[in-house]
């Protein structure tokens, strides 16, 4: 977050997840990493988390699709 300005785990979620049902791959891929982790304080939701991963490596965000490769070559995290 930025300087000063307090957490709020609510708003980041609402905000991620209007972007990436817009479509934007940058804020599925963030919003997937956050449910697959619970980092930023989003709820784990595996499945869920991994579907937007997904999404955003279709769409082409090479982050993503870096990820899903490692994963299916033994290499990402588990």
């Amino acid at each position: 977050g930025a300087p000063g300005v307090p957490k709020d785990p609510s708003l980041a979620e609402a905000l991620l997840r209007r972007a990436a049902e817009r479509g934007n791959a940058g804020a599925e891929f963030q919003l997937g990493i956050a449910q697959l982790s619970g980092n930023e304080g989003i709820a784990v939701n595996k499945n869920e988390g991994a579907l937007w991963v997904q999404r955003a490596a279709v769409r082409g965000l090479k982050e993503a699709q870096e990820l899903l490769k490692g994963t299916r070559d033994g290499k990402g995290s588990k």
